[in-house]
């Protein structure tokens, strides 16, 4: 959890008027720890989320494969219908559903 203290001078368009250099520095450092820890927590989020992307594909190979061999299978036969133009849009579930562009 990342702890945020109040930080009146963080920020200069908000900052008082009139303070020291030092504290002036020191309120820039906090601005920039406190930044420091948001986008370390943000990439932890981002790393777990990775470690999961394409669980499925990944312990259900056989079926993710098979799933995508069906996906050619219409990609080729809408392709050989003259004059539609399509696109492919996942679903909740590892379903496709075809789209006809207009």
């Amino acid at each position: 959890m990342i702890e945020i203290k109040k930080n009146p001078n963080g920020d200069s368009r908000t900052a008082i008027k009139g303070i020291s250099f030092e504290h002036f520095c020191d309120a820039r450092n906090m601005h920039s720890n406190d930044v420091k820890a948001v986008m370390h927590e943000l990439s932890m989020v981002v790393d777990k989320v990775g470690e999961f992307h394409d669980y499925t594909a990944k312990s259900q190979a056989r079926m993710f494969y098979r799933d995508f061999l069906d996906v050619q299978k219409m990609v080729r036969f809408l392709r050989m219908a003259n004059g539609i133009s399509f696109m492919l849009k996942r679903n909740a579930t590892t379903y496709f559903q075809i789209v006809q562009m207009t």
